[in-house]
């Protein structure tokens, strides 16, 4: 009789941002529809991922811990995840609706519940948490959003490329 030893993973682990690895490694993009595929690529081409740094800095028994850098007036396209997520701000401020949230504060957004946010004038320094490992992104917006977003980029590209992080507490190893 062979006998098997359940492998797990470890219950204490260490991580450092210098090990953190870009997000797009780590998520699964959904396109809705043909008019947010469209959005998405112009969005890019134009400059938007110039406006956003984004790292995962853990994955690992059941959770995952995000570090993302939103420059000034970033606007995060609206979307939603297949898992819950937890937000904490570490410095400057976003714009959620009609709040405007800075470091110390947060927010919740519940599985499969679209939101976005745009980062204030200093730009925002974002901690994320899931109870995943990995998780989907679905990306929603008619042409008029990504119309504005064209246009923030158009405008905020040139400042984008002379800012500084708000805090420094999780500047990342370059």
């Amino acid at each position: 009789m062979t006998s098997s030893k359940a492998v797990s993973e470890p219950t204490f682990r260490l991580f450092r941002k210098q090990d953190a690895i870009d997000y797009g490694d780590m998520e699964e993009v959904v396109d809705s529809t043909p008019v947010v595929a469209k959005g998405l690529v112009d969005f890019y081409d134009a400059g938007g991922g110039e406006g956003v740094e984004v790292k995962v800095l853990f994955t690992g028994n059941g959770f995952s811990l995000v570090y993302a850098w939103f420059k000034s007036a970033f606007p995060l396209a609206r979307h939603s995840h297949d898992q819950d997520c937890l937000y904490y701000i570490i410095s400057g401020t976003i714009r959620v609706g009609t709040e405007v949230l800075g470091a110390g504060e947060g927010f919740f957004v519940g599985k499969d519940v679209p939101y976005t946010h745009t980062a204030g004038p200093e730009g925002a320094e974002v901690l994320e948490f899931r109870n995943a490992e990995a998780f989907t992104t679905k990306f929603i917006g008619a042409q008029a959003y990504w119309d504005r977003a064209l246009a923030t980029i158009a405008e905020r590209r040139d400042a984008w490329a002379k800012e500084q992080r708000p805090g420094d507490v999780f500047a990342m190893a370059d």
